[in-house]
């Protein structure tokens, strides 16, 4: 256990072969939704390891806000620390792993050399592969695409743990998790990160559904139980 940011987190220690995420899960497509807007978020996934995959159980936010400011609302972390501890006793198996996002590139705010460079790269036909996904290769389009689905150094100093997630608003036909770029991290080792596959719950065998069902209820059980400690609100 650690604290980041006045946060505890219990960091990924364990080599894991995908991050298994439900279709259903509506707060991750509002997190999404973030780098579509411009707006700037981190937090942690609360997770679980099942069968060397990374189970989604939930998420919490530790500060949003744009390119000139983030506000962070230290006020919501006592209640936060507490249900994390209050879980990691239920599941040990539970896990914190960092997010944050990369909102959609301004154009105006590159360098030339780099509008030249793309430029180049789309009248060369590069970036027509764009097309097989439904999106169009203009300049804003490909510098979103390759700009924004990579971790930098910066990410990757505060991460604890294996795994990062990085969140972008880079949408593909066909794909339910093309906003969803997650990392494999190895700190002091070369390459410092390597992607992890993404893949839907509703895509695993019904055990496997069942589990997760079971562990997102018990998730939800001890939340409603520390807001309730907390004086938050009464459960209907």
């Amino acid at each position: 256990m650690d604290e980041g940011n006045g946060l505890i987190v219990y960091p990924l220690e364990e080599e894991v072969d995908e991050l298994v995420v439900s279709l259903r899960d509506r707060c991750l497509q509002r997190l999404v939704d973030h780098s579509r807007l411009n707006l700037e978020v981190q937090g942690y996934l609360v997770s679980s390891i099942y069968r060397k995959d990374l189970l989604l159980l939930g998420i919490t936010t530790a500060s949003i806000g744009d390119a000139q400011s983030v506000s962070i609302d230290d006020s919501y972390f006592p209640l936060q620390n507490e249900f994390l501890r209050r879980a990691k006793l239920e599941i040990p198996s539970l896990t914190t792993v960092l997010y944050h996002n990369h909102p959609r590139i301004d154009v105006s705010q590159l360098d030339k050399e780099t509008v030249k460079f793309l430029e180049e790269c789309i009248l060369e036909g590069i970036y027509d592969y764009l097309r097989d996904y439904g999106i169009e290769p203009t300049l804003e389009n490909v510098a979103t695409e390759e700009l924004t689905r990579q971790l930098s150094e910066d990410d990757i100093i505060p991460t604890f743990g294996r795994v990062s997630v990085l969140l972008t608003d880079t949408p593909r036909e066909s794909d339910d998790f093309s906003r969803i770029n997650a990392y494999r991290v190895r700190q002091g080792c070369y390459p410092f990160f390597e992607r992890l596959k993404v893949v839907s719950l509703e895509s695993k065998s019904i055990e496997y559904i069942k589990t997760y069902k079971e562990l997102t209820d018990k998730i939800d059980e001890i939340y409603w139980e520390t807001c309730q400690d907390f004086g938050m609100f009464e459960r209907k």
